[in-house]
């Protein structure tokens, strides 16, 4: 559920050639030259310019999350880097806040939410001298929520969402509002109150405006993950079918894997191996394309669990050591190294089990920074 450009901030790409093949000279080749290559390109500073890095990274996202991470640090970068003279002081302001805002969004969605908290606050920063700092720090607020909901702070995360729901229900922006409430819905699902987050996602499913970005596709996911948690398979099956189908039609690849991966789970758990198996596989293998090697180790070691539970036990180590030397070589950190250590060694002695494995992959989603100890890239 991505928050996009400030309204203040907005102009027409079409009539920027110079700045649509400027940022098509940065964002050119691996996307580890580009940080260097914009810092090198004096005529990357413009306001144009900053717009359309972002929306480039928003464009990325769902296709190449790595890549929107740096086109969205660019962005940052440039941002920061704008003379005065640029344009009016508040609207340099509100283009920082979305950089950094977009930046931070792109962070949390691969799950460096450690580094995404940093960049919130850069955000809050910028906004504050914005000309809509009211609006801007409403929309920072439900990407903190998720941030917060990663960290356990569910209590603080369902809160931020009240009072930026609040915003937006007083500014009259519905489509916010609705977003605001569907990010609700994810916090009181964290806690435990399935029916709680399924009828909120329920209220709000025909809001107009959902479709146009992919958010209508996360309300029927977690309509279709809730009904799953509720035992109502058949329920389940449809919604996350009309997920899928959402997400194919507007080439939202990530999101229809984590409804695949979903889906998966869901067979899985309720003992049909032989659909569900295949479905997980796919899944891990997607995360792994699209480096997001967190997930991808997640929807590993369900498999992992799986196989232990229906007695099928020899590919489980060389599971465990692809996931381990996938993580050592990612920098993980160290805690999640020396889990998946303490697992493959369980393995090998023969001592694993499914309880085991679930304990294990709580872990790791549980960690504060997804797992990964990245160092924060922030701009000069």
């Amino acid at each position: 559920m991505n928050e996009h450009l400030s309204d203040e901030a907005s102009f027409n790409l079409g009539e920027k050639p110079a700045a649509t093949a400027a940022v098509a000279e940065v964002l050119s080749g691996p996307s580890a030259w580009w940080r260097e290559r914009a810092r090198r390109m004096s005529g990357l500073l413009t306001r144009e310019c900053v717009e359309l890095l972002l929306e480039r990274s928003i464009a990325l996202l769902d296709r190449s999350p790595a890549d929107a991470v740096e086109a969205a640090a660019v962005a940052a970068d440039v941002a920061e880097r704008l003379p005065d003279e640029t344009c009016p002081s508040v609207v340099v302001a509100g283009l920082r806040a979305d950089a950094w805002r977009e930046y931070a969004y792109s962070l949390f969605y691969i799950g460096r939410m450690t580094d995404a908290a940093e960049m919130l606050d850069r955000a809050e920063q910028a906004c504050r001298q914005s000309a809509a700092p009211e609006l801007g720090l409403a929309r920072i607020a439900l990407i903190r929520a998720s941030v917060y909901r990663s960290a356990d702070r569910v209590d603080e995360a369902i809160a931020l969402t009240e009072q930026a729901g609040e915003v937006f229900q007083r500014l009259g922006d519905r489509t916010r509002y609705a977003k605001a409430r569907i990010t609700e819905g994810n916090m009181r699902h964290a806690r435990g109150a399935v029916a709680a987050a399924l009828a909120i996602w329920l209220s709000v499913e025909d809001t107009p405006g959902l479709e146009d970005d992919g958010t209508l596709g996360m309300v029927l996911h977690n309509i279709g993950c809730a009904y799953r948690d509720l035992g109502d398979r058949a329920r389940a099956r449809t919604y996350l079918g009309r997920a899928s189908a959402h997400y194919d039609a507007r080439g939202m690849a990530v999101e229809k894997i984590r409804t695949r991966y979903a889906e998966g789970g869901m067979l899985v758990m309720s003992g049909d191996l032989a659909e569900g198996l295949p479905i997980l596989r796919e899944a891990w293998r997607a995360f792994e394309r699209v480096g997001m090697e967190l997930e991808a180790a997640l929807v590993g070691l369900e498999v992992a669990e799986a196989l232990l539970a229906a007695g099928e036990s020899d590919e489980v180590p060389s599971i465990c050591r692809a996931i381990l030397d996938r993580f050592v070589s990612e920098g993980m950190t160290s805690r999640a190294i020396t889990a998946l250590s303490f697992l493959r060694e369980a393995v090998a002695v023969g001592k694993a089990s499914p309880d085991l494995v679930r304990n294990i992959h709580s872990f790791l989603r549980a960690l504060p920074d997804g797992g990964k100890n990245a160092p924060t890239a922030t701009a000069v």
